[in-house]
């Protein structure tokens, strides 16, 4: 490897170790240093060198060296995809089928990009599988891109650094110890085929992840009639949810805090426990994870396919009109729902969101609003941090217009987490 390679290499590495080091994760980060410095001296190393050099990840009895090493592999491209999502530029990536990290550069495009392990993935057809690589891209880019124009058209409005500081909704954050992730709300779709293509898109609010694709269809004899297409949809109306909050961030001089941007449907157990969490999307775009935690700790209980929220102690149902029409010109209900909720490590878990795009974009509003965030503070007693909220918003073209608090309930801190149904 030519010096200026190399070096290049190790300074981008550096960069990525730091990220790695907050997220607390010893394993990934020793596997990505061994990695990294293998690459340097331009060689690849096998899956039992990787075994035994890499203390801590060495197989079980259950395992298999190779499948232990291909697993970590597949987090470390899943970290790395992460932590590039909102740097563009030059970035590390592990080729597909190599145990190697590589720089690319904006001039070289995306050669050798990969979302994960796929040794045991099934083989697609070319289109297909370019499909797979151009899907998930195409959505981190997007997401990268959102975050990007919400920095630069900065907007201007009641935003007081002091005031949102000492607001219950973010000052969690800033006295907490852990660095914060944004996910963002999707949905996860697979291909049904007849034949040999596929020749439908389906959604099942039961499979929110690949995990339950391949618990809830596969496992239930589907394997020849559907296949992962490693593909999921989100909003684009989210953008201005997304500005609003990269804004209040800003504010708050939060944003270099701010370690990763990701789907739902990849959230895994070791970004929810290690960092604070910022979810920004639909109530039944949370994904399995963070939907069983709402629906633990939350007074309401949610039913996606018609869509409402259920109070379970009165009884009262709050249902959008979202499903009469986006695009029409009659004024039109929603719901927003906002939330601040203890994690598993007593980090952070707040919930931007909404049954449609409307309340979802009149929460992000809220949250940046010196008035919004003062009005919602007055239903608090006592210290509690941890709560709820629920506004009607009134929408035409999907477009808030005005909201009002319907509902407040506060939660029991980290009792959500003490055992029990």
């Amino acid at each position: 490897m030519e010096w200026s390679k190399a070096q290049a290499l190790a300074e981008e590495g550096s960069r990525v170790d730091l990220a790695l080091s907050a997220r607390r994760s010893e394993k990934l980060q020793r596997l990505f240093n061994f990695l990294l410095e293998v690459s340097r001296q331009g060689r690849q190393p096998g899956e039992s060198e990787i075994a035994v050099a890499i203390r801590g990840i060495s197989a079980s009895s259950e395992d298999s060296p190779g499948s232990t090493v291909r697993v970590y592999m597949s987090r470390l491209r899943k970290m790395l995809d992460q932590h590039y999502a909102v740097r563009p530029g030059p970035r590390l990536v592990i080729p597909r089928g190599e145990y190697r990290i590589e720089l690319l550069t904006p001039e070289r495009g995306g050669a050798g990009l990969d979302a994960g392990d796929t040794s045991n993935a099934e083989a697609l057809p070319p289109s297909q599988e370019r499909g797979r690589q151009y899907k998930w891209s195409l959505i981190t880019a997007v997401i990268a891109c959102n975050i990007l124009i919400a920095a630069i058209f900065w907007v201007t409005g009641d935003l007081g650094a002091s005031t949102l500081a000492k607001s219950r909704l973010w000052q969690p954050l800033i006295s907490g110890r852990y660095p914060t992730a944004i996910i963002i709300g999707d949905h996860f779709l697979f291909g049904e085929r007849n034949g040999g293509g596929v020749e439908q898109i389906n959604r099942d609010f039961s499979v929110s992840n690949e995990v339950d694709f391949r618990n809830r269809i596969l496992a239930k004899g589907g394997s020849d009639r559907f296949v992962d297409l490693d593909l999921a949809y989100t909003s684009s109306n989210l953008v201005f949810a997304l500005r609003s909050i990269w804004t209040a961030l800003r504010t708050l001089e939060m944003s270099e805090a701010v370690v990763s941007v990701s789907p739902a449907s990849r959230l895994d157990p070791e970004i929810f426990q290690n960092n604070n969490i910022i979810y920004v999307g639909p109530l039944d775009g949370t994904g399995r994870l963070l939907g069983n935690v709402i629906a633990r700790a939350s007074a309401f209980e949610l039913n996606a396919t018609d869509p409402q929220l259920l109070d379970k102690k009165s009884g009262r149902r709050y249902q959008s009109d979202i499903r009469a029409g986006a695009d029409t010109a009659i004024p039109l209900r929603d719901y927003g729902y906002i939330a601040s909720l203890p994690g598993p490590s007593n980090n952070r878990i707040i919930i931007i969101s909404g049954l449609g795009d409307a309340g979802i974009a009149q929460m992000a509003d809220l949250a940046g609003s010196s008035a919004g965030l003062a009005e919602l503070a007055s239903k608090f007693s006592g210290k509690n941090e941890s709560f709820e909220a629920l506004y009607q918003v009134r929408t035409m073209y999907s477009q808030g217009y005005a909201r009002k608090l319907v509902a407040f309930h506060s939660i029991a801190g980290q009792a959500v987490w003490d055992g029990g149904r």
